[in-house]
């Protein structure tokens, strides 16, 4: 059924396949940064130009010599029952005269099922960073000709799909990989090393997300060290996101004569906002202009904008609890996404 051969035969193997994987992203992230940065320094498209060609000629290569690992030998195969590849199935001591091949399927299945959130993370987010990569040389290069007046009739437009569909899907769930890597095999990595990936992870994906956005929507070059500019510019869409709610409930409260206590809880991803008042048949009515005050704080960012991503990302959720004198009515939490605050106010 498995061809071991293809296979690491163990956990170590697995996960020096991924870091290595990891740090190859790193590397080339880091080169395509400091691309970037040269070319609004030197306002210049050339270090751009040798960032496309040495990962046309080299980078690009380097991914079919590190590939994507499979999970490794004794998870597939825990009890000893397949053998390698069709090989005649081994005998098992779990078996016994009435058991079937369904059992021994969902026997397999179990042994898969705890890495499964995993695998499916690791499997994304490998897939965003080497797709946005090859997307974004692509989309760079077709930049390049278009500010050389060159025809780029023969050439596709992949800069907004490397963007949002695969950069930003990236910056999305990086947080939630690398606590699931962390989870299984954090033993296998020194901690130093580990934590030096997961920074420069962090960092490179993020500085990418303001200068890759800012080199396909524009053609201005930024004044300063443009890596420290992105990511500072990260903080401060993120800060001025929390302080305008913040500062917008409070007001919301003093107009309405009710207590706003407001959470940002970053480990679950979400905005948590608790409201006290004294009328449980007003309190319910609040539940709709809360609804309406978050639509107008929120704003209808654009998709492809870092105000959206960052809410897309920290708080997807918005969870709103309605309390009377300190109590919550009937343990009810009314839970509206960011998706639906963008798109639409209650009428």
């Amino acid at each position: 059924m498995f061809n071991y051969s293809k296979r690491p035969k163990s956990w170590e193997k697995y996960v020096k396949d991924i870091i290595s994987r990891r740090l190859l992203f790193n590397d080339i992230m880091s080169k395509m940064v400091k691309a970037f940065y040269l070319y609004h320094r030197q306002k210049h498209l050339k270090p751009l130009a040798t960032f496309v060609h040495d990962y046309t000629e080299n980078f690009h290569q380097k991914f079919k010599e590190i590939s994507v690992p499979k999970l490794p030998q004794n998870v597939i195969d825990l009890w000893g029952e397949y053998g390698e590849g069709n090989a005649k199935k081994i005998k098992s001591n779990f078996d016994s005269s009435s058991a079937s091949e369904i059992n021994e399927e969902y026997r397999q299945l179990l042994a898969l099922k705890r890495y499964s959130d995993f695998v499916e993370l690791y499997r994304i987010f490998d897939n965003s960073l080497e797709n946005f990569l090859w997307q974004s040389v692509e989309s760079i290069y077709r930049k390049i000709r278009i500010l050389l007046n060159e025809d780029v009739s023969d050439l596709q437009d992949n800069s907004r799909i490397a963007l949002v569909g695969n950069l930003f899907k990236a910056f999305e769930i990086v947080s939630k990989y690398q606590k699931e890597f962390r989870k299984y095999f954090d033993k296998f990595v020194e901690p130093v090393v580990l934590k030096r990936i997961e920074t420069a992870e962090i960092e490179n994906i993020s500085i990418l997300s303001v200068l890759y956005r800012q080199f396909i929507y524009s053609d201005s070059f930024i004044i300063g060290n443009a890596a420290k500019i992105a990511i500072n510019r990260v903080k401060e869409i993120e800060s001025n996101f929390r302080n305008n709610i913040c500062n917008g409930l409070r007001k919301f409260a003093k107009e309405n004569d009710v207590e706003i206590k407001i959470e940002f809880d970053e480990k679950s991803y979400r905005c948590i906002i608790l409201i006290d008042y004294n009328n449980t048949i007003e309190t319910f009515q609040l539940v709709e202009l809360i609804y309406n005050k978050l639509f107008d704080l929120i704003g209808q960012p654009d998709y492809n904008s870092i105000k959206y991503l960052l809410l897309n990302t920290k708080y997807p959720t918005f969870n709103v609890v309605l309390q009377v004198y300190g109590k919550s009515i009937n343990s009810t939490w009314y839970i509206f996404k960011a998706y639906n605050l963008r798109e639409r106010m209650v009428d």
